[in-house]
């Protein structure tokens, strides 16, 4: 009866816990602060940094501050993925990430051209937020600003509610076990 029970428990601790953090991409962003930008390459389009495509990019600006957005809340971690054309180390650039929500930020980490190249940058974080906020703190007089081809987060998931018929299942056991204890020896 007692291997039963564990049995129950864990099948109804796996239902709960079914729900994982999935990878969602920024579906809005708006400029906060404006900053220089290029336009060649269509770098000054901010819809290149929306969405899972990594083949285009926008170029913040030196200085600027744009809000991005995923339609819900998030938390656990983030993929920033950079792109320069040419050498890194030649045009050093970087943005540091705040993470907001409800209009309150907070700094998260600071990223490098260089660091989020290709795969990009990944940074584990614990706050829930609903914005990340790029502030461009590029310093390097021939760069225009960080160049975000795409940002990912983890959302926040749902609670699982647990299946009716496992707490059926769970309270008839228990009754088995009333029932077992209470019959004559």
């Amino acid at each position: 009866m007692k291997t039963l029970i564990a049995a129950v428990a864990f099948a109804a601790a796996g239902f709960a816990g079914a729900a994982s953090a999935a990878p969602i991409f920024a579906l809005d962003a708006m400029i906060v602060a404006d900053g220089p930008r290029g336009t060649a390459d269509n770098r000054a389009e901010i819809a290149n940094a929306l969405g899972d495509d990594a083949t285009t990019f926008f170029e913040l600006g030196r200085s600027a501050i744009v809000d991005f957005t995923f339609g819900q809340l998030f938390t656990g971690g983030l993929v920033v993925k950079e792109r320069t054309f040419g050498d890194v180390t030649a045009h050093p650039e970087s943005v540091m990430i705040l993470g907001g929500r409800d209009g309150a930020f907070e700094a998260l980490t600071t990223v490098t051209n260089r660091d989020a190249q290709g795969a990009g940058f990944a940074f584990l974080f614990e706050g829930v937020y609903d914005t990340l906020r790029l502030v461009d703190t590029t310093t390097f007089a021939r760069s225009r600003g960080f160049d975000v081809a795409s940002i990912q987060v983890e959302s926040v998931p749902a609670p699982v509610p647990l299946p009716a018929s496992a707490l059926l299942l769970a309270a008839g056991l228990a009754a088995l076990g009333v029932a077992r204890r209470c019959r004559p020896a």
